[in-house]
């Protein structure tokens, strides 16, 4: 019997609704989602779907593979308002269409995503035009991604919305040939926003940060804000120039923000901020950051795209840390326990750090692949993190005493290279828990070993957490036969070495339970081990209980947060 047959079409359609939130579209052609199949089941739902709108509220590319696409969908979407998203590899003549389309019915859009990355002139004006010739009464979120746009393509100041969108609360503006300047800060549309996300051309002056932060004091409401400098990676920019040579106070911008908040001139105070976003050069971070006021509980995340030519003096960093952990606070914030730092990002020369107050499970670290914050897409993973640091090694590693990173207690290292700089270690002389991700061999690991730079001295338990099966357990702990014996050289020598230090190791913890109880049942190739002798595995197997410290555990265990 259908069930369905006794619900009413107004639950079935708030059922379709639902599954259209959950089973979001595609562009994969062969695997249609499930809900754009809904309309095939029986008259009945095909007759919901479409009399109530159910399903009619997002439109892409790739739901209605053809030029009318959008003109259909706004039809059977009757009075709804609806959200629509734009592809980038559609022919001319169909984002021609579709952009005309789009311009009728600019009063049903309620949520709008332009991207054009062509190079076509007439092309990439009509967005531009469609964004500033139009009021957009019930436009809540917009995201305009405009790759070729020029100053000489538009006219100063540029005007959105002609001023007009009331109901505007998410913006993103990819305007990466314009600067922050150009745009019309005294428009309305501004006011009522929830989250901000701007990437503009980087100017080759000093930064006039007047042009940002006056229009943020009247955005009160914000929760995200991420401003980037975009650049071409060769630019050399004048001010930096200047300042190598000493011909210009890099700390002049700095100290006029401090000197205005002490004489009580307006800055920008964001009370609702979560996570603040800057990727810019270093110099502008002291520039921007004392001419704002964020809540303790701000998330902020602070990135280049370029790697530093030279690193700032002593104190900006101090100062730098100072305005991150205070002065920019309406209140000091608590120190961080817990850090992450990723290796092998890109530009390959860069570091990622993460701090938080209190550690994250296992669960909430990204693994393989390093997040960075360089896409809009990507910067709300950052609001896990507290303090989120993408700069050059020499950055991180001047900035890391001055955030108190010895009350970290857990720390976890992702990709670690092969030339690991141990001056990025030696602040965390707190750290008693180390999580480490990512592929290992011997030289990656000798800043366990090395007695005459021994880092983390209060180390206590390490969790290898992807030394998932036997076959990385032998690799990454060099197993071997020497002189008749096996060994595992690695591992003898990180827990011998700093025994004899003083500063032994209580818990190496590795997951291999499950190929283990596999090897010991006599079953070897369910864990690929065909080519090897059984007995050598147990053999192997039997070694490392002899290590009181290694512990063997599941593999999704999280064994410094087993009750998270």
């Amino acid at each position: 019997m259908d069930l369905t047959t006794t619900l009413p079409a107004e639950i079935l359609a708030h059922i379709f609704a639902c599954v259209q939130a959950v089973d979001p579209m595609t562009g994969n052609r062969d695997d249609a989602p499930g809900w754009t199949r809904v309309t095939a089941v029986c008259s009945r739902w095909r007759h919901v779907v479409i009399a109530e709108a159910a399903l009619w509220a997002h439109w892409t590319p790739e739901l209605c593979l053809f030029g009318g696409g959008l003109e259909m969908f706004i039809a059977r979407s009757k009075s709804a308002l609806v959200s629509v998203s734009t592809g980038k590899s559609r022919s001319c003549s169909q984002r021609f269409r579709l952009l005309e389309t789009l311009v009728k019915h600019v009063n049903r859009v309620r949520a709008l995503s332009l991207s054009c990355v062509d190079t076509d002139h007439d092309l990439y004006l009509v967005p531009i035009k469609i964004v500033t010739d139009n009021s957009f009464e019930f436009l809540v979120s917009c995201h305009v991604q405009i790759d070729y746009l020029f100053p000489e393509d538009i006219k100063v100041p540029l005007v959105l919305f002609r001023g007009q969108a009331p109901r505007l609360r998410h913006l993103v503006l990819d305007f990466r040939l314009l600067s922050l300047d150009v745009l019309d800060w005294t428009s309305s549309i501004f006011n009522n926003l929830i989250s901000l996300d701007l990437t503009m051309l980087r100017e080759q002056y000093i930064f006039d940060t007047a042009d940002i932060v006056n229009p943020l004091r009247r955005m009160t409401n914000l929760s995200l804000l991420a401003i980037e400098h975009w650049e071409d990676f060769d630019t050399h920019s004048e001010d930096e120039d200047e300042a190598e040579h000493g011909g210009l106070d890099a700390n002049v911008s700095a100290r006029a923000g401090i000197s205005a908040r002490a004489s009580g001139d307006p800055i920008a105070v964001l009370p609702c901020l979560k996570l603040f976003v800057i990727v810019a050069r270093p110099d502008y971070f002291r520039r921007f950051l004392p001419n704002i006021l964020l809540p303790p509980s701000a998330s902020v995340a602070l990135a280049s795209r370029l790697v530093a030519r030279n690193a700032l003096s002593f104190q900006d960093y101090e100062a730098l840390s100072r305005g991150l952990l205070s002065d920019s606070r309406t209140a000091k914030v608590a120190p961080y326990r817990a850090a992450y730092l990723a290796f092998d990002t890109w530009p390959r020369e860069c570091v990622i750090l993460k701090c938080t107050h209190e550690p994250l499970p296992s669960s909430a670290y990204p693994g393989q692949h390093p997040r960075s914050v360089f896409h809009a897409k990507e910067r709300h993973y950052s609001d896990n993190y507290d303090l989120s640091l993408h700069l050059a090694e020499p950055h991180i590693s001047n900035f890391l005493p001055h955030l108190f990173a010895d009350h970290v207690t857990m720390l976890t290292l992702n990709k670690l290279p092969s030339n690991l700089n141990a001056r990025l270690l030696r602040p965390f002389t707190g750290v008693t828990h180390l999580r480490i991700l990512g592929p290992l061999s011997k030289s990656t690991l000798s800043f366990l070993f090395e007695p005459e730079d021994l880092v983390l001295p209060a180390l206590q338990e390490i969790d290898f957490a992807d030394i998932r099966g036997l076959k990385d357990l032998l690799a990454y702990f060099k197993f071997g036969s020497r002189h008749g014996w096996h060994h595992f050289w690695a591992l003898e020598r990180i827990l011998s070495v700093r025994r004899e230090e003083g500063h032994p190791l209580r818990s190496v913890y590795v997951h291999v339970q499950d190929e283990s109880q596999l090897v010991n049942e006599g079953c070897l190739k369910d864990v690929g081990f065909g080519n090897w002798k059984l007995d050598k595995m147990r053999s192997a197997l039997a070694l490392l209980d002899d290590f009181d410290e290694v512990q063997i555990v599941e593999k999704d265990i999280d064994v410094f947060l087993k009750d998270s």
